[in-house]
């Protein structure tokens, strides 16, 4: 991953693969990796602003002036995915936008408070944002740029999780100790 770690904005966390690595597709190098949905608002951020510039750059240093000409021409695979392109997943509606980020070597996950967070408390719904290395690819025909994941931070885990799966907590009250059926009580069969 070339240059300096960037940080992206906040996102919605999906897909994620990040304590146990996975491989993309059968037959290929498991990876660790996860991707973040931007809405309206967090394309507006400055942070925004600089993942785009940080990947023309890529496409620059790899294809020089030609770069963009074949981007225009749609000749690269750009790491900005519209959407609605898996509006079948719950989260990927229209005018959003989503990067996928992946690396070899194990992600740090920490909370906002910098602390290492447990697996089971990441969930695709997470709000999170990362840092990332952006470089060019040109592998097996296809050319473009891609963003390799350097660590995660998850920025709030009260967010409804994308899959729609309620915690425990919120599908009970809390239990009375002081009610419990009666041992007394006939039970009819």
């Amino acid at each position: 991953m070339a240059g300096p770690s960037k940080t992206t904005p906040i996102g919605v966390l999906s897909f994620p693969a990040l304590f146990t690595p996975r491989a993309p597709s059968p037959g290929a190098d498991e990876r660790y990796s996860c991707v973040l949905i931007f809405d309206e608002n967090a394309q507006n951020t400055p942070e925004y602003k600089a993942m785009k510039k940080e990947a023309l750059a890529a496409a620059q240093a790899k294809w020089g002036t030609k770069a963009t000409d074949m981007i225009q021409k749609g000749q690269l695979r750009l790491p900005f995915r519209d959407a609605s392109e898996k509006s079948e997943f719950a989260g990927y509606d229209e005018g959003k936008i989503f990067v996928s980020l992946w690396t070899k070597q194990k992600p740090d996950v920490i909370d906002g408070r910098l602390n290492d967070v447990v697996p089971s408390d990441v969930f695709a719904g997470c709000l999170a944002r990362a840092t990332y290395g952006c470089f060019a690819y040109e592998q097996q025909g296809n050319k473009g740029v891609s963003f390799g994941l350097n660590n995660l931070q998850i920025a709030d885990f009260t967010t409804p999780r994308l899959d729609g799966k309620k915690k425990g907590k919120n599908d009970f009250d809390a239990l009375d100790n002081s009610t419990s059926q009666d041992e007394d009580d006939e039970i009819p069969f």
